[in-house]
């Protein structure tokens, strides 16, 4: 299998192998994906953020906040498989990192989250944002097996999910 390097010199395993932030930042990330997916399925709203939406609910559909935690049980997956990208020190897993924990941090907010689970995305976005430099290798070719197993099991997930949400 042949390897992506930066020069001719240097494979991109030993690239990706020297600094320790890129795993310390995917396992963060990893944990929040975690905590997403159970905080949507077992946590109330935060006392705090409640007065913080309701000052949204005259401009935003009551339909979105009922939403949001469709939307952090997807980001919460979405983060556990990134964060295997991110260790990697993966280029498009550093981007889509930092576009799905947007999304999850805004998802967070109308779901009326404890003020903790908002702070550690605030967090992981700023780890991403201040060693961006460490995310430099270019992603290999998808392997399309893989890649399919991954999409099933999301599915069977959200199926599950949304089969038993409601009881929840």
């Amino acid at each position: 299998m042949p390897t992506f390097t930066f020069s001719d010199e240097v494979p991109s395993a030993h690239i990706y192998s020297l600094s320790i932030w890129p795993k310390v930042i995917a396992v963060f990330i990893f944990l929040t994906g975690i905590f997403n997916i159970l905080s949507a399925l077992l946590l109330r709203p935060s006392p705090f953020l409640t007065i913080l939406t309701e000052v949204f609910t005259d401009v935003v559909p009551i339909e979105i906040f009922n939403a949001s935690k469709t939307v952090t049980v997807i980001t919460g997956f979405l983060l556990i498989i990134l964060a295997h990208g991110v260790w990697r020190c993966k280029h498009r897993a550093w981007t889509l990192s930092m576009a799905v924990t947007v999304i999850s941090l805004i998802s967070q907010i109308l779901k009326r989250s404890p003020v903790i689970e908002v702070v550690s995305l605030i967090v992981i976005l700023c780890m991403l944002f201040f060693f961006r430099h460490e995310f430099k290798i270019r992603s290999t070719p998808f392997k399309l097996v893989s890649q399919l197993k991954t999409a099933l099991a999301i599915v069977v997930l959200l199926s599950c999910y949304s089969i038993l949400g409601p009881m929840v």
